[in-house]
């Protein structure tokens, strides 16, 4: 073992354990030979000085089995007589065990932990390759100039507004003004009946993207209840209350002219198919209207359409929709979800996406190995669990979770009946967005990889040099010490948001719920948004603000400033004073054990006590020079 330690300084645990153990019990044997010749070299001189008689009053004093050992040999020492110390090889031995494991517990930060310095760079190399695999599959700069098209296009589409007035999208804040705008929307959208003119007319939007299949109008409504007072029913006489617990899913809707619209489960409400035609989707859209097809019950409508452009090779599905609340609210949204039916097709470099995504499977089926490898290459089965509940081992874990997840994901994606069976020139809907969606799933998995594969190459960065050795250690140090501030911090923070939310819910959209307070709140704390000036004018937010500038921001935020600097001096102080410390994984790991009834690891060298005859190097060291 101690010849192979010197060819690879990377083996296994006990191998490299065995070889250090092995190289300073010979190291240590060598200086206790040195000190006892040095030892008996001294009696022999104070001897001669003193004759014949002081020499052996000096040897039999010192040594009072020396006459045994003359006459049988010295057990302990060399055959021949020459006089040695006794020498205690079992206490020698543990003491070399402690000292290697301390060192190594200092170096790693565990000893169950241990990488190799190539870890590091190809996790980066990693992280580089999954960027290029999604950026392949996703071209996010094309996708993003359609979208800012797709609103621009929304956004100067205008309608006219009870007295005149001209209105948009943006000031569409009725239910009346909400259904103007979705019949001149139409008609602005099928402008040139889907046909993209050799000449631009002017309108970005229809001369880049077709059109595909139809559009729909589609609404979510409620049952009309009895909600009211006994004494306000005469002129309240129905209430049409919030989605959540009074939709209506199932059933039709009959209009005044006697059409019926049966609700769709595909849809996801009652729905109406237009044609890419602007005379006959205009004729069906005034009959929606003349026909009563919004009213009081309506709590969501949408207009929901599909375009494909070959440029970009990408597919999206457009959903415009309004939000009504029972209390007189209009919310708008646009929300468009992007696709590729063809990710193998020459076109759009089906080849690189393939080719990427074979060297990915080969990379995370050797990481894995590896990681594998590692928990079962310990020497006992408590350190194997301490590795695998290490916090860095689990975020590796949860990453190649993900992965087969997303490998999964992608197979149905693949195998999907809408994807295979698909059909541009059908005048029927094709409900592509729930597979728009799935599709954009995808992508959102693959971007947490790329977070959360990063973040694990930080705990890998300590095995390249002493100086991100530190940075991890620090790191850690700091992780291990939020666990209190991020409790007080949470409680201050939460006593905010509830605070805020009923202070001014009433007044600011940014305070109206839980959710909005705590986004609100957390980028005040981190100064990227504003609104603050607003707030103080509000009854009470004055005090409000005070507070939490005083208590939020200053005393929160230096306190996790000298968090940071309290784990950087924390570590500087570990290295000039080592001390023996049970790492976290450890504690955990004999926890679980113990409850398991794992057998104790009798000789692990994080628990083993130095022995009493020489606790420290520094009085081994003591030995070497001092008079005896």
């Amino acid at each position: 073992h101690l010849l192979c330690s010197r060819g690879c300084s990377n083996r296994c645990p006990r191998q490299r354990f065995a070889a250090d153990s092995l190289s300073l019990h010979l190291n240590l044997e060598a200086i206790m030979r040195g000190a006892a010749g040095r030892a008996l070299g001294h009696r022999e001189a104070a001897a001669a000085s003193e004759g014949p008689a002081g020499a052996a009053h000096h040897n039999t004093a010192a040594d009072p089995e020396a006459d045994g050992r003359e006459e049988g040999g010295d057990a302990h020492g060399e055959g021949d007589g020459t006089r040695a110390t006794r020498r205690d090889y079992g206490a020698m031995m543990k003491w070399a065990v402690h000292s290697v494991a301390e060192r190594r517990h200092y170096k790693n930060r565990g000893s169950a932990v241990y990488g190799y310095w190539w870890q590091f760079p190809a996790h980066i190399l990693f992280v580089i390759i999954w960027y290029f695999l999604i950026v392949t599959m996703f071209p996010i700069a094309q996708i993003s100039d359609a979208k800012r098209g797709l609103e621009f296009f929304v956004g100067s589409v205008e309608f006219t507004r009870p007295g005149g007035a001209k209105g948009t999208f943006d000031t569409a804040s009725t239910a009346y003004e909400t259904v103007q705008f979705a019949g001149a929307f139409v008609e602005r959208l099928l402008a040139f009946d889907n046909k993209v003119p050799d000449v631009g007319p002017g309108i970005p939007f229809l001369d880049v993207h077709q059109l595909v299949n139809s559009i729909v109008l589609v609404q979510r409504r409620v049952k009309a209840t009895d909600c009211a007072y006994d004494d306000v029913k005469p002129i309240y006489r129905k209430c049409y209350e919030d989605l959540e617990e009074h939709e209506q899913k199932e059933g039709v809707v009959r209009l005044n002219s006697g059409q019926e619209i049966a609700y769709s489960r595909r849809l996801g409400g009652f729905g109406v198919e237009l044609p890419l035609n602007k005379e006959t989707a205009l004729a069906g859209f005034n009959q929606l209207l003349k026909g009563g097809f919004w009213d009081g019950a309506t709590r969501e409508f949408a207009i929901r359409f599909a375009f494909h452009n070959s440029p970009g090779h990408f597919t999206a599905n457009v959903d415009i929709s309004f939000d009504y609340s029972p209390f007189g609210r209009v919310d708008r949204n646009i929300l468009s979800t992007f696709m590729r039916f063809e990710p193998y097709a020459p076109e759009v470099g089906g080849v690189m996406v393939f080719t990427l995504q074979i060297v990915v499977c080969v990379s995370v089926l050797a990481f894995f190995s590896l990681y594998c490898w590692m928990i079962y290459d310990q020497p006992h089965v408590r350190y194997s669990v301490a590795r695998f509940v290490n916090a860095w081992e689990l975020v590796e874990l949860f990453n190649y979770i993900v992965i087969v997840l997303i490998g999964i994901m992608w197979i149905l994606y693949l195998n999907d009946p809408r994807r295979r069976y698909k059909d541009f020139t059908s005048p029927e809907y094709q409900d592509i967005f729930p597979l728009a969606n799935y599709f954009q799933q995808i992508i959102f998995l693959m971007a947490v990889i790329l977070l959360t594969w990063t973040l694990r190459s930080i705990g890998l960065a300590s095995w390249c040099s002493p100086k991100l050795e530190r940075t991890g250690a620090i790191i850690d140090k700091v992780l291990e010490e939020f666990t209190v501030f991020g409790i007080i911090f949470f409680v201050i923070f939460m006593g905010f948001v509830l605070a805020g939310h009923v202070l001014f819910g009433t007044n600011e959209d940014r305070f109206n719920g839980i959710q909005p307070s705590a986004f609100t709140l957390f980028t005040w704390f981190v100064s990227v948004s504003n609104g603050h000036r607003n707030t103080m004018d509000a009854p009470g937010g004055a005090l409000y603000m005070f507070a939490f500038v005083l208590i939020g921001m200053v005393l929160l935020f230096n306190m996790f400033i000298a968090l940071v600097m309290s784990a950087h001096d924390s570590v500087a102080e570990e290295e000039a004073n080592p001390k023996q410390k049970i790492p976290a994984c450890h504690v955990m790991a004999d926890a679980i054990c113990d409850l398991l009834r794992v057998p104790k690891y009798v000789e692990d060298p994080l628990r083993m006590q130095v022995p009493d005859f020489v606790s420290s190097s520094a009085k081994l060291n003591a030995s070497k020079s001092e008079d005896p």
